[in-house]
């Protein structure tokens, strides 16, 4: 109800201000459904199985974005609507995973004492053995950051940059989007199992990451519709491999266990962060020197992402 509400105001608001604090806003509900669903996978899925689990948490992704942009290009006209149709989604999606999942109940577990390492164990920052985890969030970060710099501003980028009509630019985005979704889907089918199958989760992200940065630097060097949409084949099979793979390795690589629900939580502030950053690098990047900068950019971050992903050593 949190997410319905919030994204109802995000259609009313008309201040930059009010739009940054309920995206905020927004953003602490959306997570608080989201975290849970990740844990779920290091819980109850075999280490040999997470590759292709994280598959299906990617088929999801893929679907649910894909659909959400081809849903919202319909209300470019209109997008309190849009929000609100969302909001319902999202309402409806929460009981139908929790019914899904017919989890135990945990009364029966085991509790420990309470103490000051109980609580720093569990409400801080990793502290120890945490190198690779780091890396990965970092990593990861990045990767968001190239994805919504663009993907933020991709109706801007066709009517202000390319001077496509705005009957035009929704009609692009219901391409690309479709595209993404497609690619991503076909990729989430493939890029799990495949992993699990070679025991390599690491070099399968480190591939999505530069995919993403060869979509992003192509409208770069030709500005015109026709490299948007190469963007969107490009980005959505990098976006549909790194999707199915990178929640199974912020698994492989999680300090402690016993605090894999907190951990894996701060992991997916940075799928957060990055949704709030790009849109920012990319209102810099535009302002301070043009759009023709953005892409430049966008992809050079998805490389330092790609970087910082190959530095992790304890998997392959």
């Amino acid at each position: 109800m949190g997410s319905l509400v919030s994204l109802y105001y995000l259609g009313q608001v008309t201040t930059a201000a009010g739009l940054i604090a309920t995206w905020a806003i927004y953003q602490i509900f959306l997570n608080a459904i989201i975290a849970p669903l990740i844990a779920t996978i290091a819980d109850r899925i075999a280490p040999r199985y997470r590759g292709s689990a994280a598959s299906a948490y990617a088929l999801g992704i893929g679907v649910g974005a894909g659909l959400g942009q081809v849903i919202g290009a319909r209300f470019i006209g209109d997008i309190s609507i849009g929000f609100i149709v969302l909001g319902i989604l999202t309402v409806i999606s929460a009981p139908a995973a929790s019914y899904c999942f017919r989890e135990l109940s945990s009364t029966a577990m085991p509790k420990k004492a309470f103490s000051r390492k109980m609580v720093l164990d569990h409400f801080v920052f990793a502290r120890h053995d945490a190198r690779d985890y780091y890396l990965a969030l970092f990593g990861k970060f990045f990767i968001m950051v190239a994805k919504f710099s663009i993907q933020g501003y991709i109706l801007y980028i066709l009517t202000d940059y390319l001077l496509l009509d705005k009957s035009d630019a929704g009609h692009y985005i219901s391409i690309t989007a479709t595209i993404i979704m497609i690619a991503g889907i076909a990729m989430a089918f493939v890029s799990g199992p495949v992993a699990d199958k070679l025991g390599r989760i690491k070099l399968p992200v480190v591939l999505a990451s530069l995919l993403i940065a060869l979509g992003v630097f192509l409208p770069y060097f030709a500005p015109n519709p026709t490299m948007i949409i190469l963007y969107s084949v490009f980005a959505g099979l990098g976006l549909g491999i790194f999707n199915a793979v990178d929640q199974a390795l912020n698994i492989a690589v999680l300090p402690d266990p016993e605090t894999s629900a907190k951990d894996l939580g701060i992991l997916n502030f940075a799928a957060t962060g990055g949704q709030i950053a790009g849109p920012l690098l990319a209102a810099v990047a535009i302002t301070t020197i043009g759009y023709h900068a953005l892409f430049l950019v966008s992809g050079c971050t998805a490389i330092i992402g790609a970087i910082l992903f190959l530095m992790i050593k304890r998997v392959r």
